[in-house]
């Protein structure tokens, strides 16, 4: 299999464990032992720091440029490269500053899966040309005429 159909299919698989994720996350919260539920209301209570507000404002906005980055990978846009990789390392950084988190299993087990993907992904875009002058060219409707060296 090519490396861009490898990239393409690793990174719907991304998309879908990703959203899998922040669903479950979610919905499963009523399924949590009474005292994770609680420890939860407590958090929700509890006043956030100037540094939660920040950390939190950046990792929504990355995660909304993440899942761009996602879908220029399955459209092969080159841009999205450079993007996935940004988004992916401050998504990580910033999750350093949120403290714990409480997740049920499932929601848990997609989000790992999610994160084997994105080490694929990254090792992928990082290590190999993912885009091949074809595809780019496909990409952008350019015929062979315009590709042509002009004289």
């Amino acid at each position: 299999m090519e490396t861009l159909k490898i990239i393409r299919l690793l990174s719907a698989l991304d998309l879908i464990l990703t959203t899998v994720t922040v669903i479950f996350v979610f919905s499963l919260e009523s399924n949590l032992p009474l005292l994770l539920q609680d420890y939860l209301v407590q958090e929700l209570k509890a006043d956030t720091t100037t540094t939660e507000i920040i950390a939190f404002t950046v990792k929504a906005i990355t995660l909304i440029l993440y899942f761009a980055s996602l879908f220029g990978l399955i459209f092969v846009k080159k841009w999205a490269r450079k993007l996935f990789i940004t988004t992916t390392i401050i998504m990580y950084q910033v999750s350093f500053l949120l403290g714990p988190i409480v997740a049920h299993a499932v929601s848990f087990t997609f989000d790992q899966l999610s994160v084997l993907v994105q080490g694929m992904l990254l090792a992928f875009l990082v290590f190999r040309n993912p885009y091949p002058e074809r595809a780019l060219n496909k990409s952008l409707n350019l015929t062979s005429a315009e590709n042509a060296p002009s004289s």
